[in-house]
């Protein structure tokens, strides 16, 4: 593996010091999750530890491989690295700091990938001596959404990025889009080319593709208190047309080398290989996700995929019908189980389940008020700061209410539980 090319989400990873105050490992923890919101692939050694490898493999494979490294520059980080703090523990902030020097002595002079950022209640003299004199980026606010992040993110995502109102967050353009004012080619140049088709399936799973273009639409329904009506934006990305199938989670877990949850009995040995996958939990559906080279929808984009821009009430013109979806028909439960993916549920925007069949996990949190707060108010909203219920989508084959298949419809559950009537789909960062 090698730094992403241009047309992939940007590859960041988090370089900090664990420290006894619970507080400051939120705030790293959150400003992953922030990122991860706005399009960007951030992790950091507690979110994927590879036993494969010896932990120092793994952490020097990871440096290397990451388009950026953002070193979390608190008071404890700069004792560690420069040695003043006392012996015991901070080792891994050592061997980091070696690693992040030797790749700094390959390129002397140049600072293409590792960025000092500082937290709430950290200073610049925080800063290690390898780093000083490089730009660094001071968050100021404890919510994170700042100038300081602004720039944050314009650096990672080499966009530019509109004015924005106060307490808005940026609006970024597509990492994919062509760039402004491209001058025009010298002689015996190569021509200007119309840009590639946009690709029709996930290479990494072979997932049908759904792209969908940036701009704004009508999201949830004055009837719902946790998910009123209103106007919301997003930049584009694509979408899996159809839920994860039994055989591409079971490729998945070959691969990896994890064992398949635990078959329902209406699928007995995992036999129906073009039924959803069911029975894994939001962690388990998002580290596939991830592993597709993509993640969980935000609510946002999984809703939009389901009614396009219209604010139709189901995926389909008009009003209910039992007989464009799957679901119990007169009693719970009564179906039987799931269906083969793509024959029902289809959205104005083609794709399928986006109503019946199984429940879809989101990226958000759960949180009755958000869609009523300023914090929706943004391009790209999702909710990064509920992390202990998270959202699910689409209704399930075991429901014969109506309002369980609306669009607009919230189902919550914990991120740990699986259930045999809930499966997911993943989205990718624009283009391939």
């Amino acid at each position: 593996m090698s730094p992403s090319p241009a047309n992939m989400p940007k590859r960041v990873f988090i370089s900090y010091k664990r420290e006894k105050s619970g507080d400051h490992n939120q705030r790293v923890y959150d400003l992953a999750d922030t990122l991860r919101g706005h399009g960007i692939d951030a992790w950091i050694d507690e979110y994927d530890l590879h036993h494969s490898y010896t932990w120092e493999e793994w952490m020097e494979r990871e440096i290397k491989n990451a388009d950026f490294v953002l070193v979390i520059c608190s008071q404890a980080y700069f004792e560690y690295v420069e040695r003043t703090a006392s012996a015991g523990g901070g080792q891994g902030v050592l061997h980091e700091m070696r690693l992040i020097r030797s790749e700094l002595y390959e390129s002397p002079g140049v600072n293409p990938k590792f960025l000092p950022v500082l937290l709430p209640t950290c200073v610049n003299s925080h800063i290690p001596t390898p780093l000083r004199g490089f730009s660094y980026y001071q968050m100021e606010r404890y919510e994170l959404i700042d100038a300081g992040y602004e720039r944050l993110l314009r650096r990672i995502t080499q966009q530019k990025i509109e004015p924005r109102k106060l307490g808005s967050v940026p609006n970024l353009s597509s990492p994919h889009a062509a760039p402004v004012n491209t001058p025009a080619p010298t002689l015996g140049s190569v021509p200007n080319l119309p840009p590639p088709p946009k690709p029709t399936t996930n290479p990494k799973d072979g997932a049908e593709l759904i792209y969908i273009p940036a701009g704004k639409f009508l999201m949830g329904d004055d009837d719902q208190s946790d998910n009123p009506r209103q106007t919301v934006e997003l930049t584009d990305y694509t979408i899996y047309k159809n839920v994860v199938t039994v055989e591409q989670y079971a490729a998945y877990c070959k691969e990896e080398g994890k064992d398949m949850p635990s078959p329902p009995d209406f699928n007995p040995k995992w036999s129906k290989r073009d039924h959803p996958i069911v029975n894994v939990n939001w962690h388990e559906s998002r580290a596939y996700a991830q592993w597709a080279g993509g993640d969980l929808p935000s609510e946002a984009q999984w809703e939009r995929a389901a009614r396009g821009t219209d604010g139709r009430k189901y995926p389909w013109e008009g009003e209910w019908d039992a007989s464009k979806l799957w679901c119990s028909k007169k009693d719970w439960g009564d179906s039987g189980g799931t269906t083969a993916v793509g024959r029902y549920g289809v959205s104005p925007e083609g794709c399928t389940d986006m109503a019946g069949n199984v429940w879809q996990w989101c990226l958000d949190g759960y949180n009755a008020g958000y869609w009523n707060s300023a914090s929706s108010q943004v391009v790209n909203p999702v909710n990064v700061t509920v992390k202990d219920v998270r959202v699910l989508r689409g209704g399930s084959w075991y429901s014969d209410t109506p309002d369980y298949f609306r669009c607009a419809c919230r189902l919550r559950l914990t991120p740990d539980s699986g259930d045999y009537g809930g499966g997911f789909r993943v989205v990718l960062r624009g283009l391939l």
